[in-house]
């Protein structure tokens, strides 16, 4: 008797654990057949998406570059690029996945993987991601800013206000001469677009990396999400307004009227005192005036030094910067 009780509750056992295991993979089986079967007739909201579609592989820069963020629950891979308001939208993604520490801004290292327990593309399997950055029920965003902003903010954050520059870039100098030469001159924005222009190995980085540079060429077409910089507040909440949860228990709630509008006030100890919606207390430091500001250290010739090293960010149609002049050539 005891033996046939015991066989029974191991066969519910299994029943139980082989139910468990359809509901998880279910998902990822229908997301990868949406994707896979799609080989004709390919809808994305700007039509340019091309008639094969691309498979993600490893060697991908957005499968190991662990900066395309991926919210199962929104359908969504966004893509962050450093300088353009990357820690606010971790710390936006860290509260959407309910990480306690997601307001706290002293003490913690929002960019630090295990701190803000963000899941990222190269942790699902190829197929999976190939699903996901080709299924039309996927949004997948990035935000872009104008290069001279940019590049000009990286300089301030990283060379003038931090040791960042040096560490990155100087000490990998060879050269003596030209290691205490770049040293002197961190200050100097002509002399660090010159050491990064005439070291480019040396002295990369992603935080003045072109941003063109940061997505494959393939996969350009299939972002289906554009923001800018200069749009931030606004862009940034058309954004969330797009995203809707299937587990949310507010049927049609978008991500901005759950998690954009408020919310953002000091709610535990060390988080910042925000009244207003995401983004809009906070975005003027993530912002150069377009006019005199840049100015103060640009001159004819640093501008079109950015322009030379920088050029491929002008020249791709996919995502269309802006231009700004500050000297007439």
């Amino acid at each position: 008797m005891r033996k046939k009780k015991m066989n029974s509750f191991i066969k519910k056992s299994h029943i139980i654990i082989f139910v468990l295991l359809i509901l998880t993979i279910a998902p990822y089986y229908i997301l990868f057949k949406t994707a896979s079967n799609r080989t004709k007739n390919n809808s994305f909201a700007d039509g340019q998406a091309p008639f094969t579609i691309p498979e993600v592989l490893p060697t991908d820069r957005i499968y190991k570059s662990r900066s395309a963020f991926v919210l199962l629950e929104y359908k969504l891979i966004f893509f962050t690029f450093p300088k353009v308001a990357c820690s606010e939208w971790k710390r936006m993604f860290m509260r959407m996945n309910d990480n306690p520490k997601w307001c706290i801004i002293r003490g913690i290292n929002a960019h630090d993987p295990k701190v803000n327990q963000i899941k990222t593309l190269e942790e699902y399997p190829i197929e999976i991601a190939t699903a996901m950055m080709t299924s039309p029920s996927w949004t997948r965003a990035a935000f872009v800013r104008e290069p001279k902003e940019r590049v000009l903010s990286s300089f301030l954050d990283k060379s003038v206000k931090e040791s960042y520059f040096e560490s990155k870039c100087c000490n990998n100098i060879d050269d003596p001469k030209m290691k205490e030469k770049c040293i002197s001159g961190k200050r100097d924005f002509s002399s660090f677009l010159y050491f990064v222009s005439k070291f480019p190995n040396a002295c990369y980085d992603v935080h003045w990396e072109a941003q063109v540079e940061k997505i494959d060429e393939k996969w350009w077409p299939y972002i289906n999400f554009i923001g800018h910089q200069k749009n931030l507040i606004s862009d940034s909440r058309q954004l969330l307004e797009t995203l809707t949860s299937t587990r949310d228990p507010i049927p049609k709630r978008t991500a901005w009227q759950r998690y954009g509008i408020s919310g953002w006030g000091a709610t535990n100890d060390g988080c910042e005192n925000r009244t207003r919606s995401f983004l809009e207390e906070n975005s003027s430091s993530h912002k150069l005036d377009t006019g005199s500001h840049l100015k103060e250290w640009y001159t004819a010739e640093s501008e079109l030094k950015v322009e030379e090293i920088w050029a491929i960010e002008w020249s791709s149609k996919r995502i269309q910067l802006p231009k700004i002049s500050l000297y007439k050539n």
